[in-house]
């Protein structure tokens, strides 16, 4: 074999030598960087961190956009505003538009992708292309919570001659994430809410009291506590039966909950005791959110609620107390409690032990 052509050979061999080598440099980075992302993810403990992770995912990735689009459903109560969230049946229509009925992802040109605006909202239309691909359920073969849609204004970013495997398998795990957050959500959720009225429960309070109290102590801030029993509740129980006397709770519940401030703890204590902690309120405001209690109770209609005929009437006794520094919470009940004891005997009664001395710790 001539020498010219040997040294043409052993030339082209080293291109193609260097050729693979970057390719398997530039792979490697490319999985460095979807595993980074995948770890990124990872340290998501609630879903209302994803706009978060979701900006870190665009920023980690060099994108231009990164959006979810979720089943309302599933996960509406537990994702902030700012993640769109779609009716179920909206949502599997809009899944199908995609190619495969859904099955594949849609790899190309914004300008030609099926529902660009439900996918990619707000703001001008997203020129470049784009990456759409379902959301797996991972407990539901087949089924999907949502879709991810990824944008970049670089017409060449997302193509169908590129390989996307790392992409897609990255963006099931991102599904596999949100469905293992939301389960964590709604495992917190239902610790602290009471199952009957949807109310914040004990626990709730021992968690979230001490930090008010301790901010109110050391910004010298005002913070009231309501004790509120509703009066003749047992006779809606002994004669229309515990369903209506649930039904009643509920009604009492949601009236009190629209009455308190946004960031005051609404919580039912149990039974017919109901607790209100209002940070950053004094003695007049306390005084109006009493009246304003003791008014929503009084305006239950319990024969409307129950479907039942009847006569019976609700009325609270509300008792108040004001936080002084060092105090404890499990005081800070006990005083508002015998207030609401020194209520429900009247103005000239005695004063009278506290209805429980049940400990809150």
């Amino acid at each position: 074999m001539p020498r010219r052509i040997r040294e043409d050979q052993i030339v082209r061999l080293q291109s193609a030598m260097r050729e693979m080598a970057d390719l398997h440099r530039a792979a490697l980075d490319t999985f460095d960087k979807f595993r980074r992302c995948i770890d990124y993810v990872q340290t998501m403990t609630s879903l209302r961190e994803l706009p978060d992770i979701l900006e870190g995912v665009r920023q980690r990735l060099g994108m231009d956009g990164a959006h979810v689009l979720l089943d309302a459903a599933t996960f509406a109560e537990f994702v902030p505003q700012t993640v769109p969230t779609l009716e179920r049946a909206m949502l599997r229509e809009a899944v199908a538009a995609l190619p495969g009925g859904g099955a594949l992802p849609y790899i190309g040109p914004c300008a030609a992708a099926p529902c660009l605006r439900l996918f990619l909202p707000g703001g001008p239309t997203p020129q470049g292309s784009c990456f759409i691909q379902p959301l797996p359920d991972k407990y539901r073969p087949g089924k999907r919570i949502g879709v991810i849609a990824l944008h970049d204004h670089d017409p060449g970013r997302f193509s169908q001659d590129k390989a996307t495997d790392f992409l897609e398998h990255f963006c099931d795990l991102l599904g596999h994430a949100v469905v293992t957050v939301r389960d964590h959500d709604q495992l917190v959720r239902d610790a602290v809410i009471d199952e009957l009225t949807g109310a914040h429960n004990r626990l709730y309070l021992l968690r979230h009291a001490p930090r008010l109290m301790a901010l109110a102590e050391r910004k010298q801030m005002p913070l009231s506590l309501l004790f509120v029993d509703l009066d003749r509740f047992k006779p809606v129980n002994d004669q229309l039966g515990h369903d209506a006397g649930d039904c009643v709770l509920r009604e009492v519940a949601q009236r009190m909950r629209e009455a308190v401030r946004g960031y005051d703890i609404f919580v039912r204590l149990g039974g017919d005791e109901f607790v209100v902690l209002m940070p950053d309120a004094g003695q007049e405001e306390a005084d109006a959110l009493a009246q304003r209690l003791r008014e929503e109770v009084a305006g239950v209609d319990i024969a409307r609620c129950t479907g039942c005929e009847t006569a019976l009437r609700l009325s609270a006794s509300v008792g108040l107390a004001g936080f002084t520094p060092g105090q404890s919470l499990e005081d800070l009940l006990r005083a508002a409690d015998q207030g609401m004891y020194r209520e429900k005997r009247g103005p000239c009664a005695p004063d009278q032990p506290a209805k429980s001395e049940e400990s809150v710790t």
